[in-house]
């Protein structure tokens, strides 16, 4: 793996650093980092700026859940339902994301870099100016998704067919 650059490497910090430290419990879930929340109903939810770092989200309902700016470094969301979730801005590096479902998620500007989004549902998700730089992809359903000046490099897995720079993917080193 691809040790992260020194600008990357402060954009964590700067988002840790205003990720929200307070703790709140919705439906038995407390919101700290390494929560244990697994297929918990949080749909619909204000966590925006939340640190849950490294939490387990696994099978959980998040959608419509305002996650913006929400710090999620390396938290399971595998098999989540994020639909029409907002995540702008929010960190996902190294997340696992495999089978979750993003149709129509807000994922602008959204750090994915790492993360692993094997058999997610991102069906017009709005991933414009994402970093998917080392994501992996494979076999995620795209249809429809905005990736206008998201970022990827040559680790980023993706679909079998796709074209990122024909759907205004960037290459960058």
């Amino acid at each position: 793996m691809t040790k992260p650059t020194v600008g990357h490497t402060l954009v964590l910090v700067i988002i840790g650093l205003f990720a929200c430290s307070c703790a709140k419990v919705i439906n038995g879930c407390k919101i700290v980092p390494a929560a244990h929340c697994v297929g918990i109903d949080l749909r619909k939810v204000g966590l925006s700026r939340a640190n849950l770092k490294e939490a387990n989200l696994s099978r959980t309902n998040l959608s419509e859940t305002n996650l913006r700016g929400a710090y999620l470094l390396r938290a399971n969301l595998s098999e989540a339902n994020l639909m029409e979730a907002r995540l702008s801005l929010a960190s996902l590096y190294e997340a696992e994301l495999s089978g979750a479902n993003l149709l129509g998620a807000v994922m602008y500007q959204t750090d994915l870099s790492y993360a692993n989004l094997r058999n997610a549902n991102l069906s017009y998700a709005n991933l414009s100016g994402a970093l998917l730089v080392g994501a992996d992809l494979y076999n995620a359903d795209l249809t429809g998704a905005d990736l206008k000046e998201s970022k990827y490099n040559t680790d980023t897995k993706w679909p079998e067919g796709l074209d990122p720079e024909e759907r205004g993917a960037w290459l960058v080193d």
